[in-house]
């Protein structure tokens, strides 16, 4: 009987036991987690530190004060609010400002860091209050494969642009890879959705797309102007595999090798496909890099050198584009000039 009243005594207390079990076991799981957590959290602040204290070397000063710690429990996020950077380089200082800037590491993909910059803007020298370029945000990511490869891959959207007489709006991506033991980068950008303040003027149509894929041999560093010497002396390069601009009913694709000459000026040895020239030209003159007295020559002669589409398309122009001398020529035309990149 006393054996039988244990035996109902034992059960009746196992429930309540296995809960506690239960109970103490999600707790340290909680525990546990909780403390990995804050771990990779202080990990990720320690990148984003070295990170700030690395571009402090290349000459590159950011601001990142006053960061806060959010994300628990499935991702890990640290945040500024008002991030601001400052570098020199050889035409100038630049200074670029956000409202916020975010930094994200995800519990299931620790090797890859995305980032997001709100209102993101930058001004140059002389413009120390005007906003060249705007957006409405930057995201993007960084991402490691294990070794010593490093891919970093980020997003412009609703781009404006002041000052350069160009791009006034745009929407685009641009990534920049590091490949391991290569002594280049490869830069890609991509650029839709554009529009120009001269497009009525020369009957453009819709909004323009740019393509470009360029290989940077050499490292550059902080891109000063000793730096850029030192780059050119050892002879740095930007080789241009392909830059394709179309913008109905003209579309030019560009490829060649990118220097600096003697006197720090770009030095262009290139190959240009065109169509549309005479849209081409208008362009020219209303950025006013062409008289328009010079106008109806240079759609003549372009016109002459051109030939028949194997498409049945427009008629497809080839020439050489060079600078060289601070000239810009197109075939035999000279369409612009250039000075020196440093001040």
């Amino acid at each position: 009987m006393d054996d039988m009243t244990n035996s109902d005594s034992n059960r009746g207390t196992q429930p309540p036991r296995l809960i506690v079990r239960t109970i103490l076991l999600l707790a340290s799981v909680i525990v546990i987690y909780t403390g990995l957590w804050y771990a990779l959290s202080e990990y990720a602040k320690g990148l984003i530190v070295d990170w700030v204290a690395a571009q402090t070397r290349l000459s590159i000063k950011p601001d990142h004060t006053g960061m806060r710690r959010s994300g628990f429990p499935f991702a890990v996020r640290w945040s500024v609010a008002n991030p601001r950077l400052e570098t020199r380089w050889a035409f100038g200082t630049i200074r670029a400002r956000g409202e916020s800037i975010t930094y994200e590491f995800s519990l299931l993909s620790p090797l890859t860091l995305r980032f997001r910059i709100t209102d993101p803007g930058v001004a140059v020298d002389g413009h120390p209050d005007e906003l060249i370029l705007r957006a409405e945000r930057l995201d993007g990511n960084v991402s490691a494969d294990g070794s010593d490869g490093v891919t970093v891959a980020y997003r412009l959207d609703d781009i404006a642009a002041a000052g350069v007489g160009a791009a006034r709006s745009a929407t685009g991506s641009v990534s920049l890879s590091t490949e391991s033991g290569q002594p280049e980068r490869l830069l890609m950008l991509a650029l839709d959705g554009v529009t120009t303040p001269y497009g009525e003027r020369i009957s453009l149509t819709g909004a323009g797309q740019f393509e470009i894929t360029a290989r940077l041999r050499g490292d550059i560093g902080s891109t000063d102007g000793a730096d850029l010497v030192g780059w050119r002396d050892a002879g740095g390069a930007i080789e241009l595999e392909t830059l394709r601009a179309a913008w109905p009913p003209t579309t030019a694709t560009l490829t060649g090798t990118l220097a600096l000459d003697n006197k720090m000026r770009p030095l262009l040895v290139g190959a240009a496909r065109l169509r549309g020239e005479s849209k081409l030209v208008d362009g020219l003159v209303a950025a006013g890099s062409l008289k328009r007295s010079r106008a109806s020559t240079a759609k003549s002669i372009l016109a002459l050198l051109a030939r028949p589409a194997a498409d049945g398309g427009p008629p497809v122009l080839s020439l050489p584009l060079t600078i060289r001398g601070g000239n810009v020529r197109l075939g035999p035309l000279v369409v612009g000039s250039v000075g020196s990149i440093v001040r």
